[in-house]
């Protein structure tokens, strides 16, 4: 696994950013998935067999993050099954990956289902239960897939099946089930959208999403309580997919990170780094008018009290 795939899977997989985006996607961002209520499975998926050479090899899918969803209503339980794929590039054949996610997810319902029965000694009260081992009072879990994208890029790839398929006919297209992606990417989020969201997982978003404007993201941490108290594993999803070097020192009680102050410290950073390049390059200007009027290396050197090694490393400085 790469970096990126290291730190999306342990940041997703903490139950109250997991529950943020079902509550976002699901709820519009009321809270009725409780992080509690939030169980890990196994991500390992094992579909049909692929013929290669006439043998038959099984071919391994694994999920980025796995959940069940434990719930009460009306006295009965209820679940989900949800799953979350962290994107940091457009994957242009997303719908038929989380079509494959999801229906391998409820084949192995239809499965474990049917084994219980074997177990159990039934049999089916017709040929029909008795061939699938499903029987007409079994239900599955419903299976969502959520796709997060880390980018500040658009998602230019297909939100939808019917997106990736050559024909247009729509009496071909009305027969084909139209699976879509449920995506959520910062480029296409509006503050309405944002406010939907009420872990850190917002402030992620919104670096990712305004990385290249300083201006609006100094105003962001400033004014949106979720910078005031990050986690490390956030600032690490910062960092890895904008490039972008946090101040991890100051921690607030908790082991939070103030975002505010820790931009604040960027850009006093970059003020001193556009300080040291100036003076770099007024020393190469005056170096190139030194040796353009005929002085040597050695005298420029002693001219402007530098070593010849130093004078050397300005002028190849690009």
């Amino acid at each position: 696994m790469g970096k990126k795939d290291i730190f999306s899977s342990q940041y997703m997989g903490n139950r109250k950013t997991f529950a943020d985006v079902f509550n976002m996607l699901i709820y519009g961002g009321t809270e009725e998935i409780e992080p509690e209520a939030l169980h890990s499975l196994n991500t390992s998926q094992i579909i049909i067999p692929e013929s290669v050479q006439g043998n038959s090899l099984p071919i391994q899918k694994i999920r980025d993050t796995l959940k069940i969803l434990s719930a009460m209503e009306d006295a009965n339980a209820v679940y989900l099954l949800l799953g979350i794929e962290a994107q940091s590039e457009v994957n242009y054949a997303m719908p038929v990956k989380t079509m494959l996610y999801d229906a391998i997810t409820l084949a192995q319902q239809v499965e474990r289902i049917a084994k219980q029965h074997r177990q159990s000694g039934e049999y089916g009260k017709n040929r029909g239960e008795f061939l699938s081992g499903f029987y007409k009072e079994d239900k599955l879990i419903p299976v969502i897939t959520a796709v997060v994208f880390f980018s500040e890029k658009k998602w230019d790839g297909p939100l939808c099946l019917h997106d990736m398929l050559e024909t247009k006919d729509p009496r071909v297209l009305s027969m084909v089930d139209n699976y879509k992606i449920h995506l959520i990417a910062p480029a296409e989020l509006t503050e309405e959208d944002f406010s939907r969201l009420h872990t850190d997982l917002r402030a992620v978003l919104k670096w990712i999403k305004y990385s290249k404007d300083k201006e609006h993201l100094l105003q962001e941490t400033r004014t949106d309580p979720c910078f005031r108290q990050m986690s490390d594993e956030a600032i690490n999803m910062i960092e890895v997919y904008t490039n972008s070097k946090i101040p991890h020192q100051k921690k607030e009680e908790g082991g939070t990170v103030d975002m505010c102050q820790a931009f604040d410290e960027i850009l006093a950073d970059e003020r001193k780094e556009g300080r040291a390049e100036g003076r770099i390059e007024e020393r190469r200007s005056m170096i190139n008018r030194m040796s353009e009027n005929g002085m040597s290396l050695p005298d420029i050197a002693r001219m402007i009290n530098l070593e010849e090694a130093e004078v050397k490393t300005i002028l190849a400085v690009s």
